[in-house]
């Protein structure tokens, strides 16, 4: 398998138990970093979260904005992929972000 991508995948997700695993499972191995930011969860996000290779933290609800941008704080890369939990990346979406890299594109952006 190549390198995953610099990318830092990053969820903002209260109660998503049922989707993280397709959401973790599309991004899974090819990207560098997975982030699952938890709020007032009350399922077993966490569990899940964990058990799919994501880092998984609590990040207090501030409104939909600023719990993003606190989520966002979290990833260690610069080119960030931020997905909501029912969201899935596909398999051409994947092809254009690797098409992207492979052709140098990311370095002129990356900070």
């Amino acid at each position: 398998m190549a390198d995953p991508l610099p990318i830092s995948v990053v969820i903002v997700a209260r109660n998503e138990a049922q989707n993280l695993p397709p959401c973790l499972a599309s991004v899974q191995g090819w990207v560098a970093e997975m982030i699952v930011a938890l709020n007032d969860t009350t399922d077993d996000s966490e569990r899940v979260a964990k058990n799919l290779g994501a880092a998984v933290h609590r990040v207090p609800w501030q409104g939909y904005r600023d719990t993003k941008n606190a989520a966002l704080a979290l990833a260690a890369h610069a080119w960030v992929l931020s997905l909501d939990a029912d969201e899935l990346v596909s398999p051409e979406l994947r092809r254009q972000l690797e098409a992207f890299f492979a052709r140098g594109d990311g370095t002129r952006f990356a900070g």
